[in-house]
């Protein structure tokens, strides 16, 4: 049975480079946790002006209704998006730039893609075009994080240096996992609250 504190003794006693990407990880997972979870509402009221308890039938719930419909379509796009490049564009970007910087890279589109999301709602094609991009950094976050951990494997007294040896590899990885779950506690409690506020204001 792993309580809250054992988990917070596990991150603490990983290797420095584990504790960092685990960090990193954990706050990516939550920007496209967020992003799932909220996109179809964002464009049903910010976008198309529904509400999401409006009366059964009247202009805002129809409103909410085909916002949630266009939402569900940017979703979409940013599936595909996810695939084509985790299937045909990740192997040579990371060959040209490095798996560090390739991260980065996928990364900084989700973070762009986000920010013409929220700047930019007057513009449904925009939009589509955002949530199609910001499929680019979830291809990246499934994928380098562990595929690092088994490079530091591979060559453990490199990165970790001292604490080598400490872990396997697939409990490295498992770090990295409970960060995937984490960060949709999260973005479950603390940003839907956020949303929500931000909705009443808008």
């Amino acid at each position: 049975m792993c309580l809250p504190l054992d988990f917070c003794r596990t991150i603490s006693a990983a290797p420095s480079i584990l504790h960092t990407l685990f960090w990193t990880d954990l706050a990516s997972w939550v920007g496209i946790m967020a992003h799932g979870m909220f996109y179809t509402d964002f464009v049903a009221t910010a976008v198309y002006g529904g509400q999401p308890d409006a009366a059964t039938g009247s202009v805002y719930d129809l409103l909410f209704d085909e916002g949630v419909r266009m939402g569900s379509w940017g979703l979409l796009l940013h599936s595909i998006t996810a695939c084509l490049y985790a299937v045909f564009f990740q192997d040579y970007v990371t060959k040209m730039i490095g798996l560090k910087r390739s991260y980065q890279l996928g990364v900084g589109i989700f973070s762009i893609s986000m920010a013409v999301t929220v700047l930019n709602t007057s513009s449904l094609t925009c939009l589509n075009l955002a949530a199609a991009a910001s499929g680019a950094g979830y291809a990246v976050i499934t994928t380098i994080p562990n595929i690092l951990v088994t490079m530091y494997h591979e060559d453990p007294g490199l990165y970790y240096g001292a604490e080598a040896g400490k872990a396997g590899v697939g409990e490295d990885i498992a770090i990295l996992d409970s960060g995937y779950y984490l960060s949709q506690v999260v973005a479950d409690d603390n940003i839907s609250s956020m949303y929500c506020f931000i909705m009443r204001l808008i």
